[in-house]
């Protein structure tokens, strides 16, 4: 199990880590904290890990070179704030 090098990914990476052993029987090798995208997919590619959580907009851009869907940056598609903001 691989992660990028900030809290809410390594969060996530233990959390599946947990839940694969609770789950399973596999014993599952933590590699958590690998730095960004590019050296985590590399890992992913080469073998060196078999998962890691990524955002799904992150995975479109950074590893497969395509726009979002709707063409938007952040915030794209979100509703308007209430009136009382």
């Amino acid at each position: 199990m691989g992660s990028k090098n900030f809290a809410e990914s390594r969060l996530l990476g233990e959390m599946f880590a947990q839940l694969l052993e609770a789950r399973t029987d596999l014993a599952v090798e933590r590699r958590l904290g690998l730095a960004g995208t590019q050296v985590c997919f590399e890992a992913l590619r080469t073998g060196a890990i078999d998962l890691y959580p990524e955002y799904t907009g992150t995975g479109l851009a950074s590893v497969l070179g395509e726009p979002p869907p709707d063409g938007g940056g952040a915030g794209a598609g979100a509703p308007p704030p209430p009136p009382w903001a």
